[in-house]
């Protein structure tokens, strides 16, 4: 195998070793449940891609200290975040909206939202309630 490359093999045998990994004797494998569904198993095929690339060096890769620049530019951002919530969220306070409609989907609708929600736009209009729409 040439030095750099993945090797499949051996991220293979690592992923088969790690889920046979068990803690007072019960299977890590079998440890992370939420909701009802199995967390070990559906991270599977990402853990195995960081394996993957694990396997090119086999070494860690160690955290470098952030540059001041970069922690300005963190810092900025994180900001710019804050205030763009709270400008959204002054704006929902003040303009005192009763329902919030978030869709992924925004068209030419009549009401300039999502056009498959039209019934609901609807029926808010008729009613006279307050709504505004995100997306």
């Amino acid at each position: 195998m040439k030095e750099g490359a993945i090797n499949d093999q051996y991220a293979r045998l690592f992923l088969r070793s790690l889920n046979t990994v068990s803690y007072k004797g019960k299977p890590l494998a079998n440890s992370f449940f939420y909701g009802g569904y199995n967390l070990w198993h559906g991270l599977q095929q990402q853990l195995y891609e960081e394996i993957r690339i694990f396997s090119k060096t086999k070494k860690f890769n160690v955290k470098k200290q952030p540059t001041l620049f970069s922690r300005v530019k963190d810092f900025t951002g994180m900001l710019l975040l804050l205030g763009i919530s709270l400008v959204s969220y002054s704006s929902l306070v003040l303009l005192r909206k009763k329902t919030l409609i978030y869709s992924v989907d925004r068209s030419n609708s009549k009401y300039n939202g999502d056009f498959r929600l039209e019934t609901l736009y609807d029926v808010l209009e008729k009613q006279h309630i307050s709504y505004i729409h995100g997306s």
